[in-house]
């Protein structure tokens, strides 16, 4: 019985501590552009890179007010790109509460 729970605690840290390593980047927009700005093109590239090693799970946060609609058209891009990238199905993007400042969106996973 004590085994039993000290690997189920075991289990519960190992997954904490994975959780805890999560990667968050921030990509960058310019203006009324659905395409990362090209000033800045490593946050977009350590998101690619993660979809190419696997992640299928990304959590998104978006700004808030008027450019609420212009981000989810910018979400819908990434999202077609991240499946060109993926090496086994499409990502999951989940939108996280909070807000971003306009012209970006967060990404974390």
């Amino acid at each position: 019985m004590r085994t039993r729970f000290a690997l189920g605690l075991a289990s519960v840290i190992a997954a904490w501590a994975t959780q805890a390593a999560a990667e968050t980047v921030v990509l960058p927009y310019q203006g009324s552009n659905q395409w990362v700005a090209q000033t800045d093109m490593a946050p977009l590239k350590k998101v690619l890179r993660a979809a190419r090693q696997g992640t299928t799970e990304f959590r998104v946060t978006l700004p808030s007010g008027k450019s609420r609609a212009l981000s989810l058209k910018r979400l819908e891009v990434i999202e077609k790109v991240i499946t060109r990238e993926a090496t086994t199905h499409g990502p999951l993007l989940i939108e996280t509460p909070g807000t971003t400042p306009p012209n970006t969106l967060t990404i974390q996973w």
